[in-house]
């Protein structure tokens, strides 16, 4: 049952989405829905192109109430979602167990604690008893992690320090939604600066009409 507080929306392929008022969303739903299925096709590209047929987990940095989540996971073999705000995390729990979607890590920390702690110290939170597997996944070696696609939507203020740790990780693939041009444009050039990125393509989406604000859908891949 619904709160006066909670909400729901639907992605492109009928998963209803809870959130709650103080959760961040996506408020042009139906632009959400071009958004989600521009980002699906786009990887979906990206890995045929790439002929990726193993290991492909990902890492979600910023998943909110899991928008993207719910719609991508049954592209991935495991999901490791990040996100520090506890109603965002309940509404994310949620959502998972109702769209019964099991392979998904939910660790509820700062971003920035993801890269400095060590996989035996990162917080499991799961408060709805959903089946959740019982480890991340092991570093194939010291510096890297095996996550074949990361995938962030980060406040305004973007990520900055952390593009150099976002571009060290063994991926394939960058997928980095930002509703302000110039962060990314900062973001980018960080990503891109040590020559192993490049930026495949730069998709802008009218989010938010009657206004200089738009979503950007930015795609990096290895050179």
């Amino acid at each position: 049952m619904l709160s006066k507080t909670d909400a729901r929306y639907r992605s492109p392929s009928g998963q209803e989405l809870l959130f709650r008022v103080h959760d961040f969303v996506q408020s042009n739903f139906e632009m959400n829905r071009k958004l989600l299925t521009l980002v699906k096709d786009k990887l979906t590209k990206i890995y045929a192109d790439l002929n990726v047929t193993q290991n492909k987990n990902m890492l979600e940095l910023f998943a909110g109430n899991g928008n993207f989540t719910v719609f991508l996971a049954e592209m991935f073999e495991r999901v490791t979602a990040i996100e520090n705000d506890r109603s965002s995390v309940d509404s994310l729990e949620k959502n998972l167990q109702e769209n019964n979607v099991d392979n998904v890590v939910v660790l509820k920390m700062d971003v920035n604690h993801f890269f400095d702690q060590g996989p035996k110290r990162r917080e499991r939170w799961n408060k709805f008893g959903r089946p959740i597997v019982d480890k991340l996944p092991e570093k194939k070696a010291e510096g890297t992690m095996p996550f074949s696609c990361v995938l962030l939507d980060p406040p305004r203020l973007g990520v900055g320090p952390l593009t150099a740790k976002i571009a060290a990780l063994d991926a394939h693939v960058i997928v980095y939604i930002s509703c302000n041009f110039e962060t990314f444009a900062k973001d980018a050039a960080a990503i891109t600066k040590d020559g192993k990125w490049e930026l495949r393509s730069a998709d802008l989406l009218d989010m938010f009409p009657q206004t200089r604000y738009a979503e950007v859908v930015g795609i990096f891949t290895r050179k």
